[in-house]
């Protein structure tokens, strides 16, 4: 959640600044593609694109996230994702989807 509001707040600042983009753009219906249990760290990496990022959980899931940022004088749009993964890298769920 940290990291979403992060990128958040960063699409919000290049707001500010002009034209600018942060993060690689990628669909957030990538998510759908994934089944619980079957799917894996590979599938979401071919459905989503490389990830931004990579962290542990309290509950021992691996959390992967996709965030994207773009911003244009005063308009500015961003969306970020995060996936929980088993030890063995099977996808367990969307542990946050938001976009703005």
């Amino acid at each position: 959640m940290k990291k979403i509001l992060l990128a958040l707040g960063i699409v919000s600042a290049m707001s500010l600044t002009g034209c600018a983009s942060v993060g690689t753009n990628f669909e957030m219906s990538c998510a759908d593609k994934l089944q619980p249990g079957v799917s894996t760290r590979e599938d979401a990496v071919a459905a989503c694109g490389k990830y931004r990022t990579e962290a542990e959980n309290d509950k021992g899931e691996i959390i992967l996230g996709w965030s994207y940022g773009h911003a244009v004088g005063f308009s500015a749009h961003g969306k970020a994702l995060l996936l929980a993964f088993d030890k063995e890298g099977k996808f367990l769920r969307i542990a946050e989807k938001s976009e703005i």
